[in-house]
């Protein structure tokens, strides 16, 4: 039997999603991201899934970027800030959207995400925080290994993404 989609947005690409008008949106619309291939809600600020928790941005963030767990001095919650390898071990997630200081931002915890790197990387790679804003690739896993690459992507001298698995902080 045929469904009518349930998304009020029906399906759209990440990109178009991002098109639509913040006016005609309220609380709990929602689309198919058919770049994600996942559901996605809309809070009143983001766009954003199971897949994610959304807290406010310590530092400008871009997509793929590695991020930390922040303590806000002035509430006591938590924000989300950009990782370094001295923030290794309070890994948050990956950045799943552009983001400036102050706003909410989605950070991506687990799943299928794009991860920024600057260097060529290869499918079954693991991805390892290192501190810069990106990540890299490595062959064998250890303190820091975030999750695996999915796909073969090549370095073109400014930061790449590729399609990775995200898995926490587990060591693989």
């Amino acid at each position: 039997m045929y469904r009518k989609s349930t998304y009020k947005f029906g399906s759209k690409t990440a990109a178009e999603i991002a098109a639509i008008p913040i006016a005609s949106l309220l609380v709990g619309d929602s689309v198919f991201n058919s770049t994600w291939k996942i559901p996605e809600f809309w809070t009143g600020k983001v766009w954003t899934n199971e897949h994610c928790v959304v807290e406010l941005a310590q530092s400008d963030l871009r997509v793929g970027q590695p991020c930390h767990w922040v303590r806000n001095s002035g509430t006591g919650a938590a924000d989300i800030g950009l990782a370094t390898t001295t923030t290794k071990y309070r890994f948050a997630g990956i950045c799943v959207r552009d983001v400036t200081i102050g706003d909410p931002a989605v950070i991506a915890i687990k799943g299928r995400w794009p991860v920024r790197f600057t260097e060529t990387v290869a499918r079954g790679e693991y991805v390892n925080l290192n501190g810069t804003g990106t990540c890299t690739a490595n062959t064998t896993s250890g303190s820091g290994t975030i999750g695996m690459v999915l796909e073969n992507v090549t370095y073109s001298g400014t930061p790449i993404t590729a399609m990775c698995y995200i898995n926490g902080i587990e060591k693989y």
